[in-house]
C-alpha cells in the first residue's frame, strides 16, 4: 500500500465505550505507523484524549 494509513473513529451510544477504551491501546502498538482521528462524545472526551496522550503518540488527532 502507498501513501499514508488514516483511521476515523466514531462511535455511539453503548458500542462507543469499547472504541474509546480500546483504541488508545491499539495506537499505542501501531505507533507513527497510522494517523487516527477518534471523535467520541463529550462525557468521555477527557478520558479518551489522557488515554491517548498517556501512550505518547503524536500522530493521534
Amino acid at each position: 500500500m502507498k501513501g499514508p494509513i488514516r483511521v476515523l473513529v466514531v462511535g455511539g451510544s453503548q458500542g462507543a465505550r469499547v472504541l474509546n477504551q480500546t483504541l488508545p491501546q491499539v495506537a499505542a502498538k501501531l505507533g507513527d505507523t497510522v494517523t487516527i482521528w477518534h471523535q467520541s462524545g463529550k462525557g468521555a472526551q477527557q478520558t479518551v484524549e489522557q488515554a491517548y496522550a498517556g501512550r505518547g503518540n503524536r500522530s493521534i488527532r
